[in-house]
């Protein structure tokens, strides 16, 4: 099971790249705000956690791939944080 969490972190990598892609080709009118843009970087994070999660479950032990495991969860505290910061501006925008 182990050997399976790096091909299956770099795929959600990829996939989360081609997401912030599609987002910043078809969706352009929506991240042209600030509370879009915020959004967007947090969907980015989210695509960087991933990658250093693929890079940790890839180390020869976990406390090799702690670094990585930080990173990754880094990445993702700084993406819950620009997400809910987009959707309450955006909230506050709508009143």
């Amino acid at each position: 099971m182990r050997e399976m969490l790096p091909p299956l972190f770099s795929i959600a990598t990829g996939l989360g790249f081609l997401m912030v892609l599609l987002v910043g080709t078809l969706a352009r009118p929506a991240i042209r705000t600030a509370a879009g843009r915020l959004v967007a970087f947090g969907l980015l994070a989210v695509t960087g956690a991933c990658f250093f999660l693929m890079q940790g479950t890839g180390a020869s032990s976990i406390g090799a791939g702690g670094d990585m495991f930080l990173m990754a969860g880094a990445c993702l505290f700084v993406a819950a944080t620009l997400i809910t910061a987009g959707l309450f501006m955006q909230a506050r925008g709508a009143r």
